[in-house]
């Protein structure tokens, strides 16, 4: 700030300024961004000033006595605490279609064998402390987690399903800190905490907030999303949530709530996969052949139908595409092995043997490849073959 006129400062002297509330502008603003920075500028004098109203920024200060003012940032926002959500890109856990009923619980690898989870995951939200904890608005303590646990700031979570999608109804949904890398069941009953109601037909549908309680947060390590089997005679749909975590902070003075959100993981069937012994590629018709694909849905769910070529030097599955949108139970589809090649991006060679993988997310399927002479006849070239 500038000094009025009369005011006197010995060498050395220090002088502390306290500004009533709306003296500075702007500052509350500037800081709500992490990175920005307030300054201060002062300088000395010979001229005599009077100054009304407060001093600021548009007040020019005298010429000096000495050099220029001196400015130095006084305060800067710093990021103590982020928040992430994952999608859990590694997780492998599934909509069972071999259980019975179909879909009525979940499939997951753990220790290398496959098993019947009590719950699954949605997704993670992870708060990290930063590298070198920021210091509160006195200056001196360090604002952490450890900092936010002290105000009882526990984290929410609120889990919302996809557009159309529900919880399985008599599903709960609760969070779990218990750390997993493949081998330990984070989403296992005795680890899920503060499960929700079992979700009803009308409830299923609804978000979900979650209280992640004080205390129980580390940093860097994930608290993740569960979601229980189906109740009893139920069964599970495909289901990707959105994740919305906020660490309020409101215990703290002067820090700002922490915010993330995001996409969980995609929870969907475990299918069928149908390999063919061999196919004709489109390239034979020069000779007067056609080639056809048949699908059959032997299965008890609609499903869209995916397909790859399998080189057969390799054994080495290509890019998979969708080549029927959805194939309803019970029902058949006979394509011409050009839609397949025109979907897949891949035109075999007259030569070319590969082998066609055919996925779908249903309990059962059959794949049949045929070839057409000129005369019309039909011959089975890869037998029925099925799962």
């Amino acid at each position: 700030m500038t000094y009025p006129n009369g005011a006197t400062l010995g060498v050395g002297s220090t002088f502390v300024y306290t500004p009533a509330a709306g003296d500075i502008i702007g500052v509350k603003g500037t800081l709500s961004t992490v990175g920005s920075s307030i300054s201060a500028s002062g300088s000395l004098s010979a001229v005599a000033v009077s100054l009304s109203g407060i001093p600021n920024s548009s007040t020019a200060q005298a010429a000096d006595v000495d050099g220029p003012a001196g400015t130095a940032n006084i305060a800067t926002a710093s990021q103590a605490i982020s928040l992430a959500v994952s999608s859990l890109p590694s997780y492998g856990a599934k909509i069972d279609l071999t259980a019975s009923p179909v879909a009525s619980v979940y499939t997951e690898v753990l220790n290398g064998t496959t098993v019947a989870p009590t719950g699954v995951q949605l997704g993670s939200v992870t708060a990290t402390n930063a590298t070198t904890a920021p210091k509160q608005i006195d200056g001196a303590t360090s604002f952490n987690l450890a900092a936010a646990d002290a105000a009882g700031t526990p984290l929410t979570i609120v889990v919302t399903p996809g557009a159309g999608q529900a919880f399985p109804v008599g599903s709960t949904v609760s969070y779990s800190v218990t750390a997993t890398a493949g081998a330990v069941d984070a989403c296992a009953t005795a680890n899920q905490v503060s499960p929700t109601a079992a979700m009803t037909a009308t409830t299923s549908t609804q978000p979900v907030t979650l209280q992640v309680a004080a205390g129980s947060i580390t940093s860097a390590t994930p608290v993740y999303v569960c979601v229980s089997a189906p109740g009893t005679g139920k069964t599970a749909t495909p289901i990707t949530a959105t994740l919305a975590a906020t660490l309020s902070n409101a215990g703290v003075s002067n820090a700002a709530a922490d915010t993330a959100s995001g996409t969980g993981y995609a929870l969907t069937y475990n299918g069928s996969s149908v390999t063919t012994n061999t196919y004709f590629p489109v390239a034979i018709s020069q000779y007067g052949y056609s080639t056809y694909t048949r699908v059959i849905n032997t299965g008890s769910i609609a499903a869209p139908i995916s397909a790859a070529f399998v080189d057969g030097g390799t054994g080495v599955a290509g890019t998979s595409a969708v080549i029927i949108s959805s194939l309803p139970a019970g029902a058949a589809v006979l394509l011409n092995n050009t839609a397949i090649e025109t979907a897949l991006g891949v035109t075999p060679a007259i030569n070319a043997r590969p082998r066609l993988l055919i996925t779908a997310p249903t309990n059962k399927m059959t794949v049949q490849s045929y070839v057409q002479s000129a005369n019309g006849t039909f011959t089975e070239v890869s037998a029925s073959q099925g799962n």
